[in-house]
């Protein structure tokens, strides 16, 4: 069926591993430490080992316990490295008398490893003199070479590519485990395609001092021709095959409600749909693309990349830093490969995320996405995200489709907000030209101290501010200013000087960054775009219980309440809801000390077998540090604990849970929605706080108009209710535990309680 594709249909199969005979290594040594912390000035080192090649011989090598001489072991570390403080007491040397064989045996080598400056940092801050090293960081190397994987980091990798790595954390199992990641590595690099060496050699031997471009001096191999992929066929579709009910798809302008509790199933009936209609088109949006594999996701412009652009990537630097130098390499390779897509870049968050703005395509007229229109425009089901839905839902290729709202509550927080206009001074304040970014510093400190502190009354912090400006309230004391700064600011100087009748707008200011952001909302714009609705077919799953024949909520904050509500018990699971008694006060010091012991309570009566899992819902990652190393203390040895967050990003903690199905553990989790989770065997799951998003100006506004209409309608009632619900449905669904034990004591109140329930029962 055309459409229904893989997502990965560019990515070959993992290469087969061959490390012998070794690959020579000039003078290479491997290098790994463990510490108790993550600061080189306040944190000791535990552990030191490295071994050091040269033209593949052994020279030297060191494996040494030490002992702490700044902040101790403590449990949390003793038991992610299995270092012990018995073995720092019988074995541990103090670093200074060793330091000096470290220094003489390191040497002038090149410092091979997996984030590598993290424990050459460390040894500089300890004495070693390791600042005019050169440095080989495998962690970079893998981002360039190893296309789409779930995770970069190193156990993870060891373990799918079958490398030796016996004790995760130890240091020289780390050291070995890095040395044949390196040597699998050069294997790779050896079998580039040569047009990739053609286009890179002139920039890596002119334009950077990165070490690393030594490796890529090779002539490469011819490509070969990509292989075909076929499309799957309709048989291959999961499809829901208990409990199956029929869900007719509906006329144009019509509306079905369809209400869902798990995610999984969500995808099986989205399948059942796009089988059992083959005569109908559908445009799936959601924000849920992992669970959707065989759909087809529509790259809007922002998220494909530019070739033409990455020459101005270049020319806007007269040297490339050693992560820009990586991000050049990542991004050849891949158009080689005729990548075009974000996801296939593996962006590295804060060092890569600025970077892709430079190189990708910013206009809807652009070759790439206007052929990628084209070619999909006979596809039976594509899949969008809700704000490139609102931005391009009238593309040609979109009209006469049967729309499916996955998440309908989150559907229309982004309906809502789809019509705002947003000013911001970010690039103004961070501008490369100083007299620019002076000139929008005051300006920002201007509007604050002027139009938030005085005129709005609104107290400064540390923490992001937002503050709704009163209705047609005038600034143009702001005006000049503004206007002096960029006359492309003439929309944000009329907005501020002189406002439309009805227009709500608010200020947000990020103390971190500087950044001042203004935005406007028109009523009448979000009607007609709640009304462009109607020229689709619609059906809308929803989390949310609709407890009224109106059903309200759809009726305001969607294209209408009216059509036919389905449900079904499979959908919809329900759940058993525990709350403890004597819980502690949020605010109490002891909170995180109650809630690791209330949750290792629960997982000891709930997993007492080998293979039994308990998820935990940790409300930030602050908590989560706490619990974490709290629970780490009193947990044996032979159970597993993972956060998301602490031991690594969420394509890690997810490979980490699937290496540990085996075991008897706790997994804890902020924002963590994907299939993998339904791997887990799941006891029950604890919700340490409940998930409550602060509030927004325009939600502020609009609980003063429906106030202030008087028709008895509340907008607790209409709007948080069923956000809250949703929020939280969305948030637990992928853990399919049937008991939620919540132990978050502030909302033990009659709403509370409600609304937990509705959340995990819908």
């Amino acid at each position: 069926m055309e459409g229904l594709k893989d997502r990965n249909d560019n990515l070959s199969p993992p290469p087969s591993i061959n490390l012998s005979p070794p690959i020579l290594m000039p003078d290479y040594c491997f290098l790994d430490l463990e510490t108790t912390g993550f600061s080189p000035e306040k944190d000791s080192i535990i552990e030191v080992s490295f071994v050091r090649f040269k033209d593949g011989e052994l020279i030297s090598e060191v494996d040494k316990v030490c002992i702490p001489d700044k902040s101790p072991l403590n449990d949390f570390v003793s038991k992610l490295t299995g270092i012990t403080q018995e073995e720092i007491d019988t074995e541990g040397v103090e670093f200074t008398t060793i330091a000096a064989e470290v220094a003489e045996k390191i040497g002038d080598s090149v410092i091979v490893g997996h984030n590598i400056d993290f424990d050459i940092n460390f040894l500089i801050a300890n004495g070693i003199p390791l600042e005019n090293n050169p440095r080989l960081d495998t962690h970079e190397l893998v981002r360039i070479l190893l296309v789409g994987e779930e995770s970069y980091a190193l156990e993870v990798l060891c373990s799918k590519y079958g490398f030796i790595h016996e004790s995760a954390h130890r240091a020289m199992s780390d050291v070995l485990a890095s040395k044949k990641l390196f040597e699998f590595l050069l294997e790779k690099i050896e079998k580039l395609p040569s047009e990739f060496f053609d286009q890179v050699r002139p920039v890596l031997e002119g334009k950077t001092d990165w070490y690393a471009k030594t490796l890529f001096s090779g002539t490469g191999v011819e490509r070969v021709k990509e292989r075909e992929v076929e499309e799957k066929k309709d048989n291959e579709i999961g499809l829901i095959e208990q409990d199956r009910f029929e869900v007719l798809v509906p006329e144009k302008g019509e509306r079905k409600f369809v209400r869902i509790g798990d995610n999984q199933k969500a995808s099986e009936l989205v399948d059942q749909l796009v089988v059992e209609n083959p005569n109908e088109k559908f445009l799936l949006v959601t924000t849920k693309f992992d669970f959707y594999p065989n759909i087809k996701p529509f790259p809007t412009p922002e998220v494909l990349f530019d070739r033409e652009r990455l020459g101005g990537f270049l020319d806007s630097r007269e040297i490339l830093n050693d992560a820009e130098a990586t991000f050049y390499l990542k991004c050849v390779y891949r158009d080689v490969l005729g990548y075009r897509g974000k996801h296939f870049f593996d962006l590295f968050s804060f060092k890569e995320r600025p970077m892709w703005d430079e190189v990708k395509i910013t206009e809807a007229s652009h070759p790439v996405f206007v052929e990628i229109c084209e070619s999909r425009k006979d596809y039976q089901v594509l899949s969008i995200a809700p704000y490139a839905f609102f931005a391009f839902q009238d593309l040609e290729l979109f009209q006469d489709r049967v729309l499916i709202v996955d998440e309908g509550e989150l559907f229309c927080e982004n309906l809502l907000f789809s019509v705002s206009e947003e000013y911001s001074l970010q690039s103004y304040v961070e501008s490369k030209e100083e007299s620019v970014s002076v000139q929008g510093q005051f300006l920002v400190a201007e509007f604050c101290k002027t139009v938030i502190e005085v005129e709005n009354q609104q107290k400064m912090s540390h923490f992001p501010v937002k503050v709704l400006l009163p209705e047609g309230a005038t600034y143009p004391q702001m005006t000049e200013r503004i206007l002096a700064l960029d006359k492309k600011l003439s929309g944000l100087a009329e907005m501020l000087t002189n406002p439309q009748d009805k227009l709500v707008r608010w200020v947000s200011y990020f103390p971190e960054r500087g950044n001042l952001m203004v935005s406007a909302w028109h009523p009448d714009s979000w009607r007609e775009k709640k009304e462009s609705l109607n020229a689709f077919a619609q059906v809308w799953f929803h989390r949310h219980k609709i407890t009224d024949d109106r059903n309200s909520f759809f009726k305001i904050f969607g294209s209408g309440g009216e059509g036919a509500q389905i449900s079904n018990e499979v959908l919809t699971p329900v759940r058993d809801l525990v709350i403890p008694r004597n819980l502690t006060s949020a605010s109490s010091p002891d909170f995180n000390q109650s809630c690791a012991q209330q949750i290792l309570d629960v997982f000891q009566n709930s997993c007492p077998e080998k293979g039994q899992h308990l998820a935990v819902h940790i409300s930030s990652l602050e908590a989560m540090r706490s619990i974490q190393e709290i629970l780490g203390k009193s947990m044996n040895k032979s159970d597993f604990l993972i956060a998301e967050k602490v031991n690594g990003g969420a394509g890690k903690v997810r490979e980490l849970l699937k290496q540990n199905l085996e075991k008897r553990g706790i997994f804890m989790f902020q924002r963590l929605s994907h299939p993998d989770m339904y791997l887990g065997n799941w006891q029950g799951l604890v919700v340490q706080k409940f998930p409550f998003a602060p509030p927004h100006p325009l939600f502020d506004k609009f609980e003063m108009s429906f106030k202030q209409a008087g028709n008895g309608m509340s907008f607790w009632d209409q709007w948080t209710n069923p956000q809250v619900a949703g929020n939280i449905s969305r948030a637990l669904s992928c853990i399919d535990a049937e008991r939620v034990y919540w132990i978050d004591p502030r909302e033990n109140t009659p709403w509370g309680k409600n609304m937990m329930a509705r959340g995990i029962n819908n």
